[in-house]
């Protein structure tokens, strides 16, 4: 970067904003900009301001200067400029999520049928590669089980794998719901 000298240069210009350290609320925060009204929009600092501290702007952003690496540090308010209410920006509160909101139809799953045979400890479904890299979210019987489930195991070739503790008496049958990625 270089600084503007008054004289013609191929350098891109550069805005640095410097900020100023302010006690808001409890905290000790670096401002940076504010709006018209004097309101705080861009804030950083080891603390991210306490809920309800007013004098932050409606979608103000704070960063979180010492988060560590691989986390997430920019937060945004989601409160009022009286009540201020961070959250990390890209995570969902469950305040965020109305009613209904997720339903059957917008989750990407599949029912897969399992059947451990009779004398057998395990049964398995065909591969499925829809399935790689799901979740599995349940199982139940849809007919005997005469015997525990030991485990339920998604396979990297998008087949199910049941495990019994003991080898089946009968034909055991499950259904195996799993969410897609």
């Amino acid at each position: 970067m270089s600084r503007y000298t008054g004289e013609k240069t191929t350098h891109f210009q550069s805005l640095q904003l410097l900020g100023k350290e302010e006690k808001v609320g409890s905290e000790t925060v670096t401002v940076y900009l504010r709006d018209k009204d004097g309101n705080i929009l861009l804030a950083s600092g080891t603390t991210v301001p306490t809920s309800g501290t007013s004098g932050y702007a409606k979608s103000a952003l704070f960063i979180k200067t010492d988060a560590s690496a691989g986390t997430k540090g920019l937060y945004e308010n989601q409160g009022t400029t009286d009540s201020c209410n961070f959250n990390l920006i890209g995570e969902i509160t469950e305040a965020e999520i109305a009613d209904g909101a997720v339903t059957k139809s917008k989750i990407a799953y599949k029912v897969v049928e399992v059947t451990v045979a009779a004398g057998n400890t395990s049964g398995s479904s065909a591969a499925d590669s829809d399935l790689v890299d799901g979740e599995i979210f349940g199982v139940y019987p849809t007919g005997n089980q005469d015997q525990f489930i030991d485990n339920v195991q998604l396979n990297a070739d998008g087949s199910v794998t049941i495990t019994l503790a003991a080898a089946a008496t009968d034909d055991n049958t499950f259904k195996v719901l799993v969410v897609k990625a």
